[in-house]
């Protein structure tokens, strides 16, 4: 089996006044291939600041959300969804570290017994 697809994503200046530099992005993709993948759409979207505090320059604050497709093999319902913020800190040219909070909503599509799930995780990025 194979994940063919379209996949793209755009990133374009917000115009707005945020940190010293500020961004939005959209991205989706696409699968003809719904009894193979999990999720066969997908659409997001959100803002990424660049030193929004004045003493950390390269550090990030970054917005998302998304909704994922889900593929009539794995539920009846349509969709699930997700909420992120996190907050990328550069600590030297090597070693950044990214705490994140999402809230996961429709979790697994309709019929589920949890109305959504709050996660909360950490993403350690280590360049040599």
């Amino acid at each position: 089996e194979n994940g063919n697809g379209v996949y793209g994503s755009l990133t374009l200046p917000s115009g707005l006044p945020l940190g010293l530099d500020s961004r939005v992005w959209i991205g989706g993709s696409y699968s003809p291939n719904s009894d193979v993948d999990v999720s066969p759409t997908f659409v997001g979207g959100g803002l990424v600041i660049q030193g929004a505090l004045a003493d950390r320059p390269l550090d990030l604050v970054l917005l998302g959300i998304g909704r994922g497709g889900l593929s009539n093999q794995l539920s009846d319902s349509a969709y699930e969804g997700m909420v992120e913020l996190g907050y990328r800190m550069q600590i030297n040219e090597s070693l950044n570290v990214q705490p994140t909070l999402q809230w996961i909503f429709n979790p697994s599509g309709a019929g589920s017994p949890v109305p959504g799930i709050l996660a909360a995780g950490v993403h350690i990025s280590v360049a040599f």
